[in-house]
């Protein structure tokens, strides 16, 4: 029998340690692959999770209903946003459980704005119309004082600024306003008839004064 050299074990080890390490390269490897293909696995899934998430958000940020109520830490009702007769508005309540503002709009869409007094009674309101914007306050009785608005002028056809002050009875006793670039002063008597008038014209200011069947009394120039 042949003696094997110690050249030939060494080379019979150096070939073994080859084939080893070669082995050990397509582990590594193929560990490397398994890792990277679970790591695109894995930012796939949370790609999908996160758009999933978003998607879920955004479908969060819609509710839908017919009236929402918020209440305050006793369980009173603090202001709810609903629909009343086919119509939407907006209440605000006190502590009491008293309406103290509503907004809303009308028939036609018309939108108004109160105020009410700590007894529920509307005390001032915005509203805007086919006729212009107007703020109305009231007093406790219910009947308007004074009225600002910006209106639309039936006879001339232009928006007119105007300022109306009316009595106790509803009776307009004064009315301020700017016509064809002409403002006015004109007071009221208490049936409601036009008894004196300031105004300024192209040609100078002017005043007049009336008697109860609308005659000219006074004027000037």
């Amino acid at each position: 029998m042949e003696t094997e050299s110690l050249e030939d074990r060494v080379g019979v080890v150096e070939a073994r340690l080859a084939r080893a390490e070669r082995r050990h390269r397509l582990v590594l490897a193929g560990v490397g692959a398994v890792a990277l293909v679970g790591a695109l696995a894995w930012a796939a899934i949370g790609a999908a999770s996160r758009a999933q998430a978003q998607k879920a958000d955004e479908t969060m940020r819609v509710i839908s209903a017919n009236e929402f109520v918020l209440k305050d830490p006793s369980g009173e009702v603090r202001a709810a946003l609903g629909m009343a007769n086919g119509k939407p508005g907006l209440a605000l309540y006190d502590k009491d459980g008293k309406a103290r503002a509503s907004l809303e709009l009308g028939k036609n869409g018309e939108p108004a704005l109160t105020l009410y007094d700590r007894d529920g009674k509307a005390r001032a309101d915005l509203h805007l119309d086919e006729r212009g914007a107007f703020l109305n306050l009231v007093e406790e009785n219910g009947k308007s004082l004074a009225t600002l608005g910006v209106g639309k002028s039936p006879e001339y056809g232009e928006v007119l600024p105007l300022l109306a002050l009316t009595d106790h009875s509803g009776t307009m006793r004064a009315l301020v306003q700017v016509e064809k670039e002409r403002p006015s002063l004109l007071l009221f008597d208490r049936d409601g008839k036009r008894r004196a008038g300031l105004g300024v014209y192209e040609d100078g200011p002017k005043i007049q004064l009336t008697d109860e069947d609308g005659q000219v009394t006074w004027g000037a120039p």
